[in-house]
């Protein structure tokens, strides 16, 4: 696969950001991350040519998160890591605001509904005023900060969802849980029941059900009914490897799910009933794009999959030069990737 277009970084060493970039029609959002010395900035480019539109270089105390995201908005941009949260202008990347949530967990993701900036960090789901950083109101699951934390969040209508990973001694609990968007008021919660406990990592909505990644080998996706509280299905993946740590894909009745255990898969979304499975060397754990008929991941290459057959249609970013450093985004006609020294798109046909 040849990228449609290919940016240097300006700054060195090399880059090593894990996290999830942003995408619209008009722009990409990325985080680079240099260790020698630290620095860690929010870089903006043009999606059509890679051109830089600006870069803003954050605070040394930024804390590095395993789970991190950036959302983007016809004004702003938005980066959870670490325990923080930071708003900046799109037009030209001023840091607006910021907030600070002190954590054990190096876990922060951010959702943008509305003016509101939706963030998970530890055991709390955080409400603010997407303009101002004002807060709007705080969800505290639990005191505990130690033993698990809320991963990822999610909103569908006025309703947050987020997907939670409960340690209770030597026992782990897979947790799902929803608030309202207006204030914060808990809804419910749903323990996956056992023997598939522990290790939700992500989280997305497709018609009535809720789909979470699980973590923890050989537990795939699970499947809860937000309305009725049930659980229709769940996944399997090889106990051999790490399970589901990025979101997974609807489309339509389909959903799309990349898995430590080197596989791609597609299932139907009414029953689980798996459609294809797509087998390659190396596990997949950052996230992966879905862009018109294809799916792109990542797992040290790039592959491109024929949506409807799992067939490999392409491969780049295959050598020991390109590295792929980030997860994947799309804004429908590119896909968009960090490695360790530049940024590239690929067309999605």
């Amino acid at each position: 696969m040849v990228p449609a277009w290919s940016v240097a970084f300006v700054r060195a060493p090399e880059n090593f950001w894990s996290g999830v970039p942003a995408a619209d029609a008009s722009a990409v959002a990325i985080v680079q991350m240099t260790p020698y010395p630290y620095t860690r900035s929010v870089l903006l480019f043009d999606a059509t040519t890679g051109a830089r539109l600006w870069e803003t270089v954050l605070a040394a105390d930024w804390a590095d998160g395993p789970f991190e995201n950036v959302a983007l908005t016809t004004d702003y941009v938005v980066i959870g890591s670490g325990g923080r949260v930071a708003v900046l202008a799109r037009a030209n990347g001023t840091l607006l605001w910021q907030a600070y949530h002190p954590t054990l967990k190096p876990v922060s993701w951010v959702t943008v509904a509305g003016s509101t900036v939706v963030s998970s960090t530890s055991w709390t789901i955080t409400a603010r005023d997407l303009a101002t950083g004002a807060l709007r109101w705080e969800y505290a699951y639990q005191p505990d900060t130690v033993d698990g934390a809320i991963f990822a969040t999610t909103v569908s209508g006025d309703t947050v969802y987020a997907a939670a990973d409960h340690l209770n001694g030597v026992l782990e609990y897979s947790v799902a849980m929803a608030v309202r968007l207006i204030d914060g008021g808990e809804l419910w919660r749903f323990e996956v029941p056992a023997p598939e406990q522990g290790g939700l990592r992500s989280v997305t909505v497709g018609g009535n059900l809720l789909l979470a990644g699980v973590f923890v080998g050989a537990r795939g996706v699970q499947a809860i009914n937000r309305f009725t509280l049930t659980r229709p299905w769940h996944t399997r993946t090889d106990p051999c490897c790490v399970g589901v740590v990025s979101t997974p894909l609807v489309f339509g009745s389909t959903v799309y799910y990349a898995s430590g255990d080197e596989t791609v898969r597609a299932v139907d979304l009414a029953t689980g009933t798996e459609q294809w499975v797509a087998r390659v060397q190396g596990s997949f754990i950052d996230q992966p794009a879905l862009c018109r008929d294809r799916i792109f991941a990542s797992n040290g290459a790039l592959f491109k999959f024929d949506r409807t057959s799992g067939r490999t249609l392409g491969v780049a970013l295959n050598t020991e030069t390109e590295v792929p450093s980030s997860g994947l985004v799309s804004n429908g006609d590119l896909v968009f990737i960090s490695t360790h020294d530049r940024v590239n798109a690929y067309r999605c046909d």
